[in-house]
């Protein structure tokens, strides 16, 4: 009898060490990927290759150590075969990236994850800022014009864009709101917002700044607010912004004023946008690759309307689909802080595809809550869960 008990402690000993060995390797995988993306690292480059080589090796340990069921089997599989066909098709690499994220995911908090790699992310960060400002990097000055047709010296320090530089800045910001979101006081609001503002005035990312301060209103509002009710609303999100981005892209006009001011606001993305939809349409599935670069469809901002116009409308409405349903879910769990920082990102899709890639957006990992029945956000500072009560109960 002994023995027997000392063979079942055994074997629940390996399992944990191993389960705890895959963990960290997932969390290093993550954690190469977020350090890329800090570097301003893209995909063509040879540096990233060869590192994305290495977070791969770490991904397969993760995967190779975890127990997976046969439904939970076959939704991965079938998101792997989809993800290969649009890479192969027209060379989009996010879908790939959000799959093999999604095949660690299981058994993997996402508190967890974001708190175990933002040190990474602000250090790679940092450093490029930094370097740039020394000028062992190219800082990356250029002239952009405002809506009222000055002429602003922006720099994007390091990276290959200013959109991109506001972005990373961001995405830290919100991340350290995320983990210390039940202590949120007027500090971090004052402290968060003199980056930004610092920020703002190095980029003149405009609409990234309304974006953060639009995020501030509704953690302001989650705060004050007693009853949730209203986070149904926020559920539905992903579709309004694809509806009011597909008619933007459909009827916009260069000859009417309203449409004009519009797309000044927005920086020429729905002229953009509206040339590609004119001259190849909408396709169920996605287009060949050599069109979809021939017409510099990277150039499509919008998340939304480069995954329908571009990519195809079965991908544009399948992820809006799957995202809405994701949110609903978090819901039903009361899960609301995670809705809230997920709306965050799905408005800033509108303006940049950035929020389509799980590193960059870490919430769009939540969606695995559709494959792992037992998927975690983790715990918060107070040892409780982020399942975020009603305050009437809390």
């Amino acid at each position: 009898m002994n023995r027997m008990l000392k063979k079942v402690t055994d074997i629940k000993q390996n399992r944990e060490a191993l389960a705890l060995l895959g963990t960290t390797c997932f969390c290093t995988y993550y954690g190469i990927m977020g350090m890329l993306k800090a570097f301003g690292y893209v995909s063509y480059e040879p540096f990233y290759q060869l590192a994305f080589v290495l977070a791969l090796a770490f991904l397969a340990v993760k995967v190779l150590t975890t127990r997976y069921t046969m439904r939970e089997f076959l939704i991965l599989y079938l998101l792997l075969a989809a993800s290969v066909y649009y890479w192969i098709r027209v060379g989009e690499k996010n879908v790939l990236l959000i799959t093999l994220t999604l095949w660690g995911m299981k058994n993997v908090d996402l508190r967890g994850l974001i708190r175990s790699t933002i040190g990474l992310r602000f250090f790679g960060t940092a450093l490029m800022i930094l370097l740039s400002c020394i000028g062992i990097f190219d800082i990356q000055k250029s002239v952009d014009t405002a809506t009222d047709f000055s002429a602003r010296t922006v720099y994007a320090l390091g990276y290959e864009k200013t959109n991109t530089t506001f972005y990373a800045i961001f995405l830290l910001m919100v991340l350290f709101l995320y983990l210390h979101y039940e202590r949120l006081n007027l500090w971090h609001f004052f402290a968060t917002s003199a980056i930004c503002y610092v920020a703002f005035r190095v980029t003149f990312c405009r609409t990234g700044m309304i974006v953060f301060f639009g995020m501030w209103g509704l953690i302001l509002l989650d705060k004050i607010w007693r009853k949730k009710t209203y986070y149904k609303l926020f559920c539905f999100q992903a579709p309004f912004f694809w509806a009011a981005s597909l008619i933007a892209t459909i009827f916009y006009q260069r000859s009417n004023p309203l449409w004009f001011q519009l797309n000044r606001i927005f920086n020429g993305r729905i002229e953009i946008t509206n040339n590609y939809y004119k001259a190849y349409g909408i396709t169920l599935l996605a287009k060949p690759a050599q069109i979809f670069w021939d017409m510099g469809a990277s150039t499509v901002d919008n998340m939304y309307m480069y995954l329908f116009v571009c990519c195809g409308a079965l991908l544009g409405l399948g992820v809006v689909a799957v995202v809405t349903w994701a949110q609903w879910k978090l819901y039903r769990q009361r899960k609301t802080t995670e809705i809230l920082f997920l709306t965050v990102f799905l408005v800033y899709a509108i303006l940049e595809q950035s929020p389509f890639n799980p590193v960059l957006n870490p919430f769009l990992l939540v969606v695995g809550n559709l494959i792992y029945q037992n998927f975690r956000v983790g715990e918060n500072e107070f040892g409780g869960k982020t399942e975020i009560a009603h305050p009437a109960s809390a």
